[in-house]
């Protein structure tokens, strides 16, 4: 439902009464194309006019998105997928690869914890790194490249049709776009996390 100042001035059509029981995962609004997305366990994601509260079911993902947010171009969808995929929901309906699921498993990206729009490129963050994908999906089917800590440009968004997976920052809380050539990222410093592990049940004492 949307509110303003404590009252319910639009209510989306229960998704419920539409006959789906699954848990929603992901939401994303779109305040000047006036509509809202949220995605569920079964894959699907439905789309509402915040005004009307009209809804419109997009066809499934290959897996359930778990991020979502809209480009501010032409307020389609993008989605971080729970198989690490990303993709852009396009609006005839049809799903556009952005960045290979199977290549970011293989390069131990942990689950999306954020995603956004960096220029032309989709910005999804994790845990210990962070991925730029052409908005174009043109890089889905290139070599992806990633990016280690000695990197001096790694802030830049995606250039060309090149997924570039950037190992800088990490443990990683945060990463969003401030505009098409700057980005911020959010770091949890190591000896901090560490600060806050529990007492050790042994310690293993050397010597006498």
């Amino acid at each position: 439902r949307r509110v303003h100042g404590g009252a319910v001035v639009a209510r989306s059509e229960s998704l419920r009464a539409r006959g789906s029981n699954a848990a929603p995962l992901a939401l994303a609004v779109c305040g000047h194309a006036g509509c809202g997305a949220v995605s569920d366990s079964t894959g699907a994601v439905h789309v509402f006019a915040l005004e009307s509260g009209a809804v419109t079911t997009t066809p499934l993902v290959p897996s359930p998105a778990v991020a979502l947010c809209f480009v501010p171009t032409d307020s389609t969808l993008v989605a971080g997928l729970a198989n690490r995929a990303l993709v852009r929901l396009a609006s005839d309906g049809s799903v556009i690869t952005l960045a290979d699921g199977k290549a970011l498993v293989g390069a131990s990206v942990g689950p999306w914890t954020s995603l956004c729009v960096a220029g032309e490129a989709a910005l999804a963050a994790t845990q210990n790194a962070f991925v730029l994908a052409p908005l174009s999906g043109a890089g889905a089917g290139a070599e992806m490249t990633t990016i280690g800590a000695s990197a001096r440009k790694a802030d830049e968004p995606a250039a060309g049709d090149v997924v570039r997976l950037v190992r800088r920052y990490k443990p990683l809380l945060f990463a969003g776009a401030i505009d098409s050539k700057e980005i911020v990222v959010v770091e949890r410093p190591w000896l901090d996390v560490i600060a806050r592990l529990p007492e050790p049940m042994y310690r293993h004492r050397y010597g006498k």
